[in-house]
């Protein structure tokens, strides 16, 4: 009689590897040997499978064991059965950047996108060069729902608000500076708390922390600037910053890439005002796939050089 197959509490997977043994072996004590079980303890497995699927599975026939018709059609599935269950319980295969095609999905702003991103690339195409990297500009409040959503795999976020699942790794940390175009009447002289809040000002609103901070200093020292624009990303408040006299307090190492080229004085600020910190993000549900920490490795190896 054939067992219910959607009762799987029936089954015991220990006993299962003692039959596929016994299937081949037609022999209880081969077959105790093969998965380390006394004869015993052999007899008593065979007395329990035969139990289970009511069925005497061996025989004997003439003096020497014989598979039943049942045992002989169960062999061949049983197999497939044991080969699936070891095969999706087998550790992750080990990553192989130079061979492996893993998109790697990375929520951050503009401004590690100007820092990070080109030194990434140049390792990936080295080590990893048929491996991707797909960004999403991300915003503090909505990338941790990203993450829990499966949307994203890594986020570097200011200052993360901690959540059950995710994990963290300090990336770097980040001072302010005062940022105008070379030939600006700020970039001349001495700055005073005055002088740079006459200026009409270009504000960068990416994460809310950074700007929260922006404000809470501006704020302590008189006054609030004229804000002139608003703008989503550094690279845009750079390109006005470029032609214009707006000047803008955003994080030195981005404006310290782009000056040159730019043609931008960075300037210390005329006060005191903390800094911020940011921190990578993933999952669990890749904590320890190989793929994920490889990636994870080498944008730390890139975010210690920043």
């Amino acid at each position: 009689m054939t067992p219910k197959s959607a009762d799987l509490r029936r089954y015991d997977l220990n006993l299962l590897v003692v039959l596929d043994a016994l299937l081949d072996e037609v022999n209880v004590t081969r077959a105790g040997e093969r998965v380390h079980l006394s004869q015993s303890a052999t007899s008593a497995a065979l007395d329990r499978l035969r139990a289970t699927f009511n069925d005497p599975l061996l025989v004997r026939v003439k003096g020497r064991m014989q598979l039943t018709t049942f045992a002989r059609q169960l062999k061949s599935p049983l197999k497939r059965a044991l080969l699936a269950v070891s095969t999706t319980f087998q550790p992750p295969a080990e990553f192989k950047p130079a061979t492996a095609t893993t998109v790697f999905r990375l929520g951050m702003t503009d401004y590690l996108g100007y820092l990070a991103l080109p030194r990434l690339r140049k390792i990936m195409a080295v080590a990893a060069p048929r491996c991707g990297i797909a960004v999403t500009a991300v915003l503090k409040d909505a990338a941790l729902d990203q993450l829990e959503d499966d949307d994203l795999d890594l986020v570097i976020i200011v200052d993360p608000p901690k959540r059950p699942n995710l994990h963290t790794r300090p990336a770097l940390k980040e001072r302010f500076a005062c940022v105008m175009r070379s030939g600006h009447r700020l970039a001349r002289a001495t700055m005073s708390n005055a002088a740079l809040l006459s200026a009409s000002h270009v504000r960068v609103q990416t994460h809310g922390s950074a700007r929260s901070l922006v404000d809470e200093a501006l704020a302590r020292v008189g006054a609030p600037p004229h804000v002139a624009v608003t703008v989503p990303h550094f690279g845009v408040a750079l390109a006005l910053l470029k032609d214009s006299d707006l000047v803008a307090i955003m994080p030195r190492r981005i404006a310290e890439s782009q000056a040159a080229t730019l043609g931008l004085a960075v300037r210390d600020l005329p006060f005191r005002m903390p800094g911020y910190g940011m921190e990578t993000c993933w999952h669990l549900r890749a904590h320890k796939d190989p793929a994920h920490v490889w990636f994870r490795k080498q944008l730390a190896d890139v975010m210690a050089t920043l």
